[in-house]
């Protein structure tokens, strides 16, 4: 007897005329294959467990993690780290792997009035692991240490140019710098 794949039984099952008693008989046996394999079941989900505070996390590396301190690192392991765990105000992508595309990411929204100043509105319900809220108070101390060349001298340079920061609602950040700042979409990516 020849092997032959399924391709070819079907069409030659096509080709066939079935009367109505083949095509019963058929079903009959297809209903009882169906029946049969019913008490195997299918994998139900798996319900969600309370989370349990503490515990160790392992990562498999290359090298060891500097510091999980996102504004004192430039260690491309730690950043690899970091942009599983924090979140940017935007976030960098490349759909067509040349071109590059910034995504909301804390921030739902951004625009730059005049050429000079840079709002950001921040997605509501955000919270840390904690569960307290992320608001732009939270943002604007994070700024601040960043720009603080004591706190973080790696980073400090990508605000050197920002001369205040307004939180005029717990949702909005209004960046204001000294001259224009182009670059400010690609300081904003990612964990720093």
């Amino acid at each position: 007897m020849k092997s032959r794949d399924g391709f070819e039984v079907v069409r030659e099952l096509l080709r066939e005329e079935v009367n109505r008693r083949e095509a019963l008989r058929i079903l009959g046996w297809s209903g009882v294959a169906l029946a049969g394999a019913a008490p195997l079941g299918l994998p139900s989900l798996a319900h969600a467990q309370t989370p349990k505070p503490g515990g160790t996390i392992k990562i498999g590396s290359w090298s060891n993690i500097d510091t999980l301190d996102a504004h004192n690192t430039t260690s491309i392991v730690a950043c690899s780290i970091h942009n599983n765990i924090y979140n940017g105000l935007l976030r960098i992508t490349s759909p067509d792997g040349k071109s590059v595309d910034f995504k909301p990411d804390l921030a739902r929204e951004w625009e730059i009035q005049g050429d000079r100043v840079h709002v950001f509105r921040l997605h509501k319900g955000v919270t840390f692991h904690n569960g307290d809220p992320c608001t732009a108070a939270e943002v604007k101390w994070n700024l601040e240490r960043v720009k603080d060349k004591a706190q973080s001298p790696i980073h400090a340079w990508k605000l050197e140019l920002l001369e205040a920061i307004e939180t005029p609602d717990p949702h909005t950040l209004k960046l204001h710098f000294t001259k224009p700042y182009p670059f400010l979409r690609v300081a904003f990516t990612g964990s720093t």
